[in-house]
């Protein structure tokens, strides 16, 4: 016995000598909104409430207009009158938006997580909140250059270019608190639908990130065409921008912040240079 090696020798050998074994690279990992977990015929059924959410976002809202009707007599609402009722239009939106995002996580036994929205890392979201609100307004500065090239070769389009300053004008005429209650609701909503769900849904159907990211912003340009002709390029680079910075963060209560603090800090500019925009474009 005296050249055998006890059990407890021989278990220590091959602990010391036995290859280690390699852990996967953080970059192999995947994202939490890959979503794994959720089969293809889930992920298009998930499309599909995306597109039934769109559709019933635009009865909520003739459904609104309906209610002031019936009640003011009107079927035009006055300018006091209307900053109250879109901001009752985006909390109902923003409300659909977010039962539709829980229902849909709760039936396929996915967290929240799984769809940007956590609650740890406050200070990290919080500066990719920043950094996504700067990447904004670097999309921002981009879309105004490729404005003024548009209105330059198309002088018809300064009429678009009034029209798109009076709806921004619109929605800070109530003062700044009913403004912040209105435009709250908006990056909710639109960061539930077109990046929270519609964004890794499509990626989960075999888009790749790049294609996904695409389909989605074209879509939610697309929905903002009521804002004239020469919002879709400022609003398509703009979540360009939120897209992006949500794959990088792969927070969705990043990008809502940002989403709202640009909107609010565009109108609050706009409504402090009126007086000059009113003259250039007069």
């Amino acid at each position: 016995m005296g050249d055998t090696p006890l059990p407890e020798e021989q278990l220590l050998a091959d602990m010391i000598f036995a290859r280690p074994i390699a852990l996967p690279s953080t970059a192999a990992l995947s994202l939490p909104h890959d979503l794994l977990t959720l089969s293809r015929r889930a992920a298009l059924c998930g499309v599909g409430l995306v597109v039934g959410l769109l559709l019933a976002m635009t009865v909520i809202s003739l459904a609104v207009g309906l209610a002031y009707y019936v009640v003011t007599g009107h079927a035009s609402p006055a300018a006091d009158a209307l900053a109250p009722l879109i901001a009752v239009d985006k909390w109902l939106n923003a409300t659909a938006a977010l039962a539709t995002l829980v229902l849909f996580a709760r039936y396929h036994r996915l967290t929240l997580r799984a769809f940007g929205i956590r609650g740890d890392h406050g200070p990290r979201q919080a500066a990719w909140g920043l950094a996504a609100l700067g990447g904004v307004y670097g999309a921002l500065l981009l879309s105004a250059a490729c404005t003024l090239v548009l209105v330059a070769v198309f002088p018809q389009l300064e009429a678009d270019l009034s029209s798109r300053l009076k709806f921004l004008w619109l929605f800070s005429t109530g003062g700044f608190l009913s403004t912040v209650l209105l435009l709250v609701p908006v990056a909710i909503h639109e960061e539930i639908v077109f990046r929270g769900l519609l964004l890794p849904l499509l990626h989960r159907l075999g888009c790749r990130w790049g294609l996904a990211v695409l389909i989605s912003t074209l879509v939610f340009a697309s929905l903002h065409l009521s804002q004239g002709w020469l919002a879709i390029p400022q609003v398509f680079l703009v979540g360009l921008a939120l897209s992006l910075f949500f794959l990088w963060s792969r927070s969705l209560l990043a990008v809502m912040a940002a989403h709202f603090l640009f909107d609010l800090l565009q109108l609050q500019l706009a409504q402090a240079l009126r007086p000059l925009l009113e003259q250039a474009t007069a």
